[in-house]
């Protein structure tokens, strides 16, 4: 009888390993389908010698937040890619669990890294970003995301496809270029 118990024990253990395994493309559809992508920015310009170490022309920067909430099932491969737009090359990123890399002019890709943790479901991980120059302009940030994975088609992100309802509102004191900006 213990050997059935321990057999049958294995069997369930086994299968509910592979119910709870995902693979690239059921990462990307989910991704796709459930990724909230949002952006605020926390400084319009940083001028200074953070900015000047990163290799910012002018020594000009500024610093958003890039907001990623899962209201899907629990994302926990690395092997996808999110592709995007900016129109500010970014010089930092500052979570670990990411990477971004320019691919060519404003497309650039983010990837998790070795050390990401996976997003559950309903769980808010906020990427701060460092990106040259400012930003100003809520159509600074381009929607049309897709997420992608090797010999996995790609899917656009649903969250980014509207204009602007995925750049958070400005406070009044981020519409400047530099700190004595005389712009309104």
């Amino acid at each position: 009888m213990l050997k059935k118990t321990l057999l049958a024990t294995a069997i369930l253990a086994t299968l509910t390993a592979c119910n709870s395994t995902t693979t690239p493309q059921s990462d990307v559809a989910n991704i796709a389908a459930n990724l909230d992508v949002q952006y605020t920015i926390t400084k319009g310009a940083l001028p200074g010698d953070e900015c000047k170490a990163l290799g910012a022309d002018w020594s000009l920067c500024n610093a958003v937040d890039m907001t990623l909430t899962n209201t899907g099932e629990p994302i926990t491969g690395k092997d996808w890619t999110i592709y995007f737009h900016s129109i500010r090359m970014i010089l930092d990123v500052k979570n670990d669990q990411f990477k971004i890399t320019q691919v060519t002019g404003d497309l650039h890709k983010l990837e998790p890294t070795e050390k990401f943790e996976g997003f559950a479901k309903d769980q808010k991980v906020i990427v701060p970003i460092v990106g040259e120059y400012w930003q100003l302009f809520e159509t600074d940030f381009l929607p049309g995301a897709f997420v992608t994975a090797e010999d996995v088609e790609p899917r656009a992100i649903e969250s980014l496809k509207d204009g602007e309802s995925f750049v958070t509102e400005f406070a009044a004191d981020l519409y400047k270029r530099v700190p004595t900006d005389s712009n309104i």
